[in-house]
Formats: C-alpha cells, structure tokens, sequence
C-alpha cells in the first residue's frame, strides 16, 4: 500500500465526520507522509497501522471530545434564523404530537384517580353495609336467633373488611399524594434549572 491508498482509505473510514473536520484530519496525514519523506512512507503506513482502525480511533476521540465539551450557545443571526426556520417547519408535526402526549397523560391521571375513588368508594359501602347488617342481625335475634346470629357475624366481618379498606385506601391515598407532589417538585425544579 502507498502514501495515495493510504490516504483514499482513511478518508474512507471518516466518511461519517462532516467534511471539514474530514478534510482537515487527512490534511493533517498528508503532511506527516511529506515531513516523513518518500524512503519512509511504508515505516509511517506500519507506525499509524490499519487506515480503518485508525479513522475508528479519530472518530472515538472525537466523539470523546465533544461529549465533554459544554454546550455552545447559538450564536450569530445565520444560526438563529436556521432555528426559527426548524422551529416553524417543526410545528406541524410536534404541537399535535405533544398535544396527544399530554390528553394521554391526563387521561390516565384521571382514569388513576376514578379507579381510586371506586375503590374508596367501595370501601365505604363495604363497611356502610355492615353496619346496615350489624342492625339487622340485632332485630333478627329477637325472631329467628340462629339467623341473627349469621346476619351478626357476617355484619362484623364486613365491617372489618370495610374498615381496613378505608385505612388502607386512605394511606394509599397520602402516599400516591406524597410522590406525585415529589415528583412535580422535581420537575419543577429541572425546568427551573435550565
């Protein structure tokens, strides 16, 4: 392999950059094959290994690089006029998006909470109805003892059942409460923050 294949590979394997940034890393390799001299070209081709390897190297080190550089802010009018440009032609597409994406969202708080409300609910009437059946079983003893008996027992058990519903769906209620304040706070907060 010569310096002219040499350099057609690695350009090759750095198709990915934009161009200048391309141009500019192959110009710099040209350079180091003219300092090096003719005679030595097949030792530089050995120093700087396989062309592919070394253009996925520059790549890697590249995106290294600018992961860790902070974010530049726009400037200059042609940028800003770029981004307005984006922002219009983007607008179709991303208002309806993002208008779908928060009835979505509302939509299943709502159906969270009515799921909740019919369990509390339920909870409510599942302990009203022992106390309905606790009445009952009284009135039921002084007729049918036996029967006033049962209607007592399951009227207790009802209202067991009611009351640890409702307490259990009332700290489920403070908790849900707890994280979804949590979690708006921290939101919030990000939002602030940028």
């Amino acid at each position: 392999m010569d310096k002219q294949e040499y350099i057609t590979h690695l350009r090759r394997g750095l198709k990915r950059l934009p161009k200048e940034e391309t141009d500019k890393i192959v110009d710099y390799y040209i350079e180091y094959f003219d300092e090096a001299g003719e005679e030595h070209t097949q030792e530089v081709i050995t120093d700087l290994g396989d062309p592919k390897e070394l253009a996925s190297k520059i790549i890697a080190e590249l995106a290294i690089k600018y992961i860790n550089q902070p974010d530049k802010p726009i400037k200059g009018k042609f940028n800003g006029v770029k981004l307005s440009i984006l922002s219009v032609c983007a607008a179709p597409i991303a208002l309806p998006l993002a208008l779908a994406a928060i009835i979505t969202i509302l939509a299943l708080a709502f159906a969270g909470f009515m799921l909740y409300l019919s369990l509390w609910l339920a909870a409510i009437a599942t302990a009203g109805s022992g106390v309905i059946g606790f009445v009952i079983g009284i009135i039921s003893l002084f007729t049918h003892f036996g029967t006033g008996l049962a209607i007592l027992g399951f009227s207790f058990l009802t209202i067991g059942i009611g009351t640890f519903l409702v307490y259990y769906g009332f700290r489920l209620g403070k908790w849900l409460l707890v994280k979804l304040s949590a979690l708006f706070t921290k939101m919030l907060k990000r939002r602030v923050s940028k």
